[in-house]
């Protein structure tokens, strides 16, 4: 598993990093020269503006290629650095050969199979020779490819080609005569020593490392995502637990100012209320039948609400009604079934009976 996570990662990145490059190639082409030999077999350098690199058109002499004056070649290092050179070779400097159809499979190690045979069908081993493959589907067959080689021995171009490898161009190649012709060949040189094997090595390891660095950011990112949620998360189930400290605090006291204005109005709210504020709450706690009490108590003036727990909270408001102390009772909330526990959460009101809502008899006072 790993390894074909590995191998698609490998290509992904080479696919992209080919995509860079021939896109600031686009941009940005490089320089493009052409050396050959004249009649007195020395090799001579020209520049193309040419945009087709197997151009055929004039180019303008540079000048004679000094192939072992090593202060001029230093002194061409800066033009000839990354560009496109072309070294062109007789026809009859190039061997070619054909070998016998292969399956289309071995087209994706076509390199490897053509250093095998160079031996066998050339009078040079492979280390020797600059050589190119060419496949094509053999007519007919699908399955099946045609190989061709071109190879061209080293000692014929080794002069020439050591004194532009050491000025690092991005592309060397050998072409005979310009490509003029539909059996000439294009073999490229050194690729691994190359400047455009540095600098796509170069392109990789930048897209590989970028890659990394954004997969690493967007872990990190989830991450600290987590974390903060986890920790607003926290922080609001602690707020939760202070609100609801604070409330209950606040319905406290908002419970005890009611008591405490009722009190200190002194006869005032007593005659107002017509009986005795204590008498009334301490008959509302008598009333309640012993599967009910009581959580919270406030009163406003005459006005009393209790919340509280009981098993028959139906039951209540006729019970509270029956004794005549108070009047108007009703729900002012629903009803809510507490979980875990044997009794439904209630929430009445009710005010306290004044003597004007007494019968005239006084039926019913305590």
């Amino acid at each position: 598993m790993l390894g074909w996570f590995d191998r698609f990662a490998r290509s992904w990145v080479s696919g992209l990093a080919e995509t860079l490059i021939r896109a600031i190639d686009r941009m940005r082409p490089p320089a493009r020269f052409g050396v050959r030999q004249n009649a007195d077999r020395d090799w001579i350098l020209s520049a193309s503006d040419s945009g087709d690199r197997h151009s055929e058109g004039p180019m303008d002499p540079v000048g004679v290629l000094p192939v072992t004056d090593t202060v001029a070649l230093e002194a061409m290092h800066r033009v000839l650095k990354g560009a496109e050179i072309r070294i062109e070779i007789p026809s009859d400097w190039v061997l070619r050969r054909t070998l016998d159809p292969v399956p289309k499979q071995t087209a994706a190690y076509l390199e490897a199979f053509v250093r095998h045979h160079i031996e066998r069908v050339t009078p040079w081993r492979a280390a020797d020779t600059h050589h190119a493959a060419f496949a094509n589907p053999v007519a007919g067959d699908p399955e099946r490819i045609s190989v061709s080689l071109a190879v061209t021995p080293r000692n014929l171009v080794e002069t020439v080609v050591a004194a532009i490898e050491a000025c690092h161009p991005g592309r060397l190649t050998l072409v005979t005569h310009g490509e003029a012709t539909k059996n000439d060949v294009s073999i490229d040189v050194s690729l691994a020593k190359g400047g455009a094997q540095r600098r796509r090595v170069r392109i990789e390891t930048l897209v590989g490392v970028t890659i990394g660095i954004l997969i690493v950011a967007l872990v990190a990112g989830v991450g600290a995502a987590s974390w903060y949620r986890s920790a607003l998360e926290g922080q609001r189930n602690e707020l939760d637990g202070i609100i609801a400290e604070q409330r209950a605090f606040l319905n406290a006291v908002s419970a005890r100012r009611g008591l405490t204005r009722t009190f200190a109005n002194g006869p005032e709210a007593l005659r107002a209320a017509g009986t005795p504020v204590v008498a009334r709450i301490e008959t509302l706690s008598a009333l309640l039948p012993d599967h009910a009490y009581l959580t919270e108590l406030h009163q406003e003036a005459d006005h009393i609400r209790i919340a509280g727990i009981s098993r028959d909270v139906a039951g209540l408001i006729p019970t509270i009604e029956r004794s005549g102390s108070f009047t108007e009772v009703s729900f002012f909330a629903p009803t809510t079934r507490l979980p875990g526990q044997d009794g439904d959460r209630f929430f009445i009101e009710m005010r306290i009976r004044s003597r004007a809502d007494l019968p005239a008899s006084g039926a019913g006072a305590p």
